[in-house]
């Protein structure tokens, strides 16, 4: 941030830092006013003001909370967004007459998906390690639940349907493994970057906080499932091996 004025002045832009820039503990607190008193205890200044400590903040359209994970955080927020997104794309479809279940599930990935699993690749591998662990193939997340109203709605059946039941007669496969993939090419990626790269030094210096993650792979951080890799039965991923 030290830097940031000096590379402002030598493009001739203006940032705003301090007005963008805000404070929040990622969870470790287990309520608000604990992580909003951690944060305003740290002082953290920048240009001699004090940046202001912050319970949520969103970044990139990803929702981010004090108080909860990542993915508890994200994940219902995308979710709400993707709502409205599914509610224009039934209306569009019956508004031009668009009945075909291949048509109609391919506007769900165009118009719906791209909205509901935005920035998945962070934040939805929590819940794919939490749904692999789950003897109904699923954790419940809002995202998922979303997706399986759809094709209970475009298939016309009862509530009742097993989760399995739907994924097979369309032919989709459950969310969590499509957010699994996205999380394996971002890892790739990031590993065919440059070195030194800003992105890969990210990356690579946060590795070593998957040593001694927690047995339970749904409570690990992002690189502790990506990294450690536990068993994904009918997932296929592929892991470049960092230099």
């Amino acid at each position: 941030m030290d830097r940031l004025p000096w590379q402002s002045a030598a493009a001739d832009i203006c940032v705003a830092v301090i007005d963008k820039t805000k404070l929040m503990p990622l969870s470790g607190r287990r309520t608000q006013h604990a992580a909003q008193q951690t944060a305003e205890a740290a002082g953290l200044t920048f240009a001699g003001q004090q940046l202001a400590a912050v319970t949520s903040f969103k970044y990139l359209g990803i929702a981010f909370h004090s108080s909860t994970c990542l993915a508890g955080a994200a994940a219902p927020a995308r979710a709400q967004l993707a709502r409205l997104a599914m509610h224009n794309c039934r209306t569009r479809c019956a508004e031009v007459g668009i009945e075909a279940a291949p048509v109609q599930l391919r506007l769900f990935g165009t118009m719906v998906d791209s909205v509901l699993s935005h920035g998945a690749e962070v934040w939805g591998v929590q819940l794919a390690a939490k749904a692999a662990c789950c003897h109904r193939g699923s954790a419940g997340s809002a995202a998922e639940k979303l997706q399986l109203s759809y094709l209970r709605h475009l298939l016309g059946v009862r509530q009742s349907t097993p989760n399995a039941a739907l994924l097979a007669e369309t032919g989709e496969r459950p969310l969590w493994q499509c957010w699994l993939r996205r999380a394996a090419k971002l890892w790739n990626k990031t590993l065919e970057e440059r070195p030194g790269s800003l992105l890969q030094q990210a990356l690579l210096s946060s590795v070593q906080l998957a040593d001694g993650a927690h047995p339970l792979a749904h409570t690990r951080l992002w690189n502790g499932v990506i990294i450690l890799n536990p068993p994904y039965p009918a997932v296929s991923l592929h892991f470049k091996q960092e230099n």
